[in-house]
């Protein structure tokens, strides 16, 4: 009966003592930054004890241990991998009574309740949560035109968590139906890319915002047409063009070259051209050298490109890079 009665009065001790060990979160919730840093605290009353602090993710997913100090002493052995390296108490504050956790290089899977639970005499636990964003970077502008008619792509791109909306609007602040898309990357970020079709003819500028759902921020960028047409070019295949240009016209200065040092002069220098029709020589006489190199270059160069207006830059362009600009006859 007396064992009973010891009983009975020890559970009712171990509930009051357990009763005044309390523990209180610093903020019920955290905000921080993608790759950036956060310090989550909890608040108990210090004693002479020793003290037990487990840090844990409970949701989403599964429980992960985030950080433990058994009895007064680092305990990382049950630790989850993902917050290797990563963690910290801030040991000085627990002497006032704080038991804060320092997370660093935060990523987007951080997200989620963490749970304080401290043990000295008495337990007690309280849970908090921790939002990691990432703001959108600059934002990457592309313009591409249709191969028939006068009609613009423009596009805006930019990756940021969580997704973000994007909005256009002209000159008239007037918004306009595009197309958007999103894929995450392995970052567990978004990347986002909206497209809006206008007509290269139309005076106009536009505008892409792209605004973070449930966050003041917001980046644009803006096009203005026709001004920023001339800075893409419309043939996106004259490098590839031009480079076998002048491939021929190095081959060609050096045949005439060759064949001027054979004869010992400039002035008499015969010409030898095959052309690409017959595949026969063809002598001239007399004919000033860098005439007869022009029209070489500009037939073999126009003929590279299907583009009217890529032909006529070319030609020009393969003229000069080998034979300076042409001269007027007198």
């Amino acid at each position: 009966m007396d064992g009973l009665f010891l009983f009975i009065l020890m559970s009712l001790l171990w509930q009051t003592i357990s009763a005044l060990f309390t523990v209180e979160v610093e903020q019920g919730s955290y905000q921080a930054q993608y790759q950036g840093n956060v310090t989550m605290g909890c608040m108990f009353q210090p004693g002479t004890g020793d003290l037990t602090v487990v840090w844990q993710r409970v949701s989403p997913g599964k429980n992960l241990e985030v950080y433990r100090l058994e009895h007064g002493k680092e305990d990382l052995e049950t630790q989850d991998p993902s917050f290797s390296g990563r963690t910290r108490l801030v040991m000085e504050d627990l002497a006032s009574g704080w038991a804060r956790l320092e997370i660093t290089h935060l990523g987007i899977n951080d997200s989620g309740t963490y749970q304080c639970l401290l043990e000295m005499g008495g337990a007690d636990y309280k849970q908090t949560e921790l939002s990691v964003k990432a703001s959108y970077k600059a934002i990457i502008q592309t313009l591409e035109r249709s191969t028939m008619g006068g009609e613009l792509e423009l596009g805006c791109q930019s990756v940021g968590y969580p997704l973000a909306s994007v909005t256009w609007m002209d000159g008239t602040f007037q918004e306009l139906p595009s197309n958007v898309t999103s894929v995450r990357t392995p970052e567990q970020l978004f990347q986002v890319t909206s497209k809006l079709k206008v007509q290269s003819s139309v005076m106009n500028n536009y505008t892409c915002v792209f605004e973070e759902r449930n966050m003041q921020n917001t980046r644009s960028a803006r096009f203005i047409i026709p001004d920023d047409i001339q800075d893409h070019p419309r043939n996106s295949n004259t490098p590839i063009i031009v480079i076998p240009c002048l491939v021929v016209a190095g081959l060609i200065i050096t045949i005439i070259l060759y064949y001027s040092r054979q004869k010992g002069s400039r002035r008499d220098t015969k010409h030898i051209f095959v052309t690409a029709e017959e595949g026969t020589s063809v002598a001239t006489m007399g004919v000033k050298p860098m005439e007869n190199l022009r029209k070489v270059l500009r037939t073999n160069c126009t003929e590279s490109s299907t583009n009217e207006e890529a032909r006529e830059h070319l030609a020009v362009f393969c003229e000069k890079a080998c034979c300076g600009t042409p001269q007027q006859s007198s």
